[in-house]
């Protein structure tokens, strides 16, 4: 097995180049997306086309909070052009018959936008809850009004309630107090940073794994596996001999991220930091159990080559990898999510490292991480001993 790690180790030298690139872009994505994301501190620019223009719709447009988008009244053709050349984040369309329609609660507004993201999926959330808030002012000043009427005291203007309304939602009646996160040590960007840092970590070193693991296919095209197979080494050695070194790439990559996310993004992991190499040392044990599987299955290196991006990247995008699965409304989306190891793995780390869990309140997510370790591996098995006999 030690000739087997030997070669294993010359052929990773030669391919130090992608081990830089992975661990580079997992650094660099995290500081794009924990800047850029989530605005970087800064309102998004959404346009707005009022076809109703009416008191109502007005309301509904001031209920939207002024920090996360800056709005401007545009017409239909100049919030298109903006919105097909990217120039803002979306358009909102308000249609006639918009203060009408919330008697029935049948309004209906139209978000233009050039594909769905994460800040778009917040804009609609903001859309639902503004109209909500808008809406119940109109219900609330209609009701005053019919009563008011009654007693011939003149009724306050809309603008008047919507001015009121705001204030005493600014005046914040209730107090909520956070028993996890210590409000003073506690930043802005801090759990978008971690959640990509994270996420991204754990993207890219499934590629430097599988594909570390996928140098059997390339003994295979070498001829080098033909020796192998002959040699007194055992199956057992054999895959030793390739799972080790995949192994220990994960684990120093996951590392170096680590390292660089505390050192460029001020994210002190504290006493935290052992757990989560932790959760990520049982979810490296899962991507290389992935990575031997893969290797067996496909007949060559070109039809892993090409198939890898698409598992690694499709799983990832499921797992929350690219974006905080809190987003996502859907239940089968969250379940098909839970299928994936990314998923256990980004979010054990981030309760241990955002909101400061305990080993032991993630105990069930290594299990399942182990748990699929042990399923990819002995599925791998039957197929390589099956191929082996053949």
């Amino acid at each position: 097995m030690a000739a087997i790690l030997w070669l294993k180790l010359k052929r990773m030298r030669q391919d130090i180049v992608m081990y830089v690139i992975m661990t580079f872009m997992a650094v660099f994505l995290t500081f794009v997306f924990g800047n850029a994301m989530f605005g970087g501190g800064g309102a998004q620019r959404v346009y707005v086309v009022d076809n109703d223009n009416s008191a109502f719709s007005s309301s509904f447009v001031e209920t939207f909070g002024t920090d996360a988008y800056a709005l401007e009244s545009k017409t239909q053709e100049e919030a298109e052009s903006a919105v097909a050349k990217g120039e803002v984040l979306a358009a909102m369309t308000i249609p006639q018959g918009f203060e009408d329609s919330v008697r029935d609660d049948s309004a209906e507004v139209t978000i233009l936008r050039t594909a769905d993201s994460a800040g778009i999926l917040m804009l609609e959330n903001a859309v639902r809850t503004s109209y909500q808030n808008a809406a119940h002012v109109y219900r609330l000043h209609s009701m005053l009004g019919a009563a008011l009427d009654a007693e011939g005291i003149d009724t306050p203007s809309l603008d008047m309630v919507q001015d009121e309304f705001t204030q005493r939602m600014e005046d914040k009646p209730i107090t909520v107090s956070h028993s996890v996160l210590d409000a003073d040590d506690f930043d802005e960007n801090f759990y978008e940073n971690i959640h990509y840092l994270m996420g991204f970590n754990i993207f890219f070193v499934m590629f430097s794994i599988i594909f570390t693991m996928g140098s059997i296919l390339e003994d295979k095209k070498l001829r080098t596996w033909n020796r192998i197979r002959i040699s007194p080494l055992s199956s057992r050695a054999v895959l030793a001999g390739n799972f080790i070194p995949a192994y220990v790439v994960g684990l120093l990559q996951m590392a170096i991220v680590l390292f660089l996310g505390q050192m460029l993004f001020g994210i002190d992991l504290g006493d935290a930091m052992l757990s989560v190499f932790v959760v990520f040392a049982a979810f490296v044990l899962a991507a290389s159990c992935l990575g031997l599987l893969l290797a067996v299955a496909f007949k060559g290196i070109e039809q892993m080559s090409a198939a890898v991006p698409v598992i690694i990247v499709g799983t990832s995008m499921l797992g929350g990898c690219m974006w905080p699965l809190s987003i996502v409304g859907s239940d089968v989306l969250i379940g098909i999510a839970k299928g994936m190891p990314q998923y256990w793995a980004l979010d054990a780390a981030e309760k241990l490292a955002a909101y400061h869990s305990g080993l032991g309140d993630v105990l069930m997510n290594i299990g399942v991480l182990l748990g699929m370790s042990l399923v990819l591996f002995a599925v791998s098995m039957l197929i390589y001993n099956k191929k082996q006999r053949a």
